[in-house]
C-alpha cells in the first residue's frame, strides 16, 4: 500500500516528477533565464545608461562648440578673406589702370624714322 502511495505522488499525468534534472530540458532553461535575466539587466543597465548619454553628449557637445567657438572663428577668418581679396582686386585694377597708361604713353611715344644710311632703312624701302 505505502507503495503505491509512494508511486502515485511521483507521477503527475503520466510524467515522473523525480527524474534526473537535465540541463537540456527547456523547463530549466527558462528558470535559469529568468532567473539570470534580472541580473544581467542590472548590470548591463549602467553600461547602456553610458552609452546613451554619451550617444546624445559627444554630437551635442560637438554641435555647441561648433556654434559657439568654431563657427564665429569661421565667420572671422572667411571677411578677413573678402577683405584681402577685395584689396588684391583693387590693386589689380590699379596696376591694370596703370599698365593701360603706360600704354598709351608709349603709343604717344616719337616713331622713329628710318634714316637713309640705316640697314633698316634698306630692309624697310626694299620691293618686296
Amino acid at each position: 500500500g505505502i507503495r503505491g502511495a509512494h508511486n502515485s505522488t511521483h507521477l503527475q499525468s503520466g510524467r515522473d516528477v523525480m527524474r534526473p534534472i537535465r540541463q537540456d530540458d527547456p523547463v530549466i532553461m527558462a528558470i535559469w533565464v529568468l532567473h539570470f535575466l534580472p541580473k544581467g539587466v542590472a548590470w548591463a543597465f549602467p553600461v547602456l545608461f553610458l552609452y546613451a548619454v554619451t550617444f546624445f553628449a559627444i554630437p551635442g557637445g560637438r554641435g555647441l562648440w561648433a556654434h559657439f567657438w568654431e563657427n564665429p572663428r569661421i565667420l572671422k577668418r572667411n571677411s578677413q578673406r573678402k577683405e584681402r581679396a577685395a584689396e588684391l582686386v583693387k590693386a589689380a585694377a590699379e596696376a591694370g589702370i596703370e599698365k593701360g597708361a603706360q600704354a598709351q604713353r608709349h603709343q604717344a611715344m616719337t616713331v622713329l624714322e628710318p634714316q637713309e644710311d640705316s640697314a633698316w632703312a634698306e630692309e624697310a624701302t626694299a620691293p618686296v
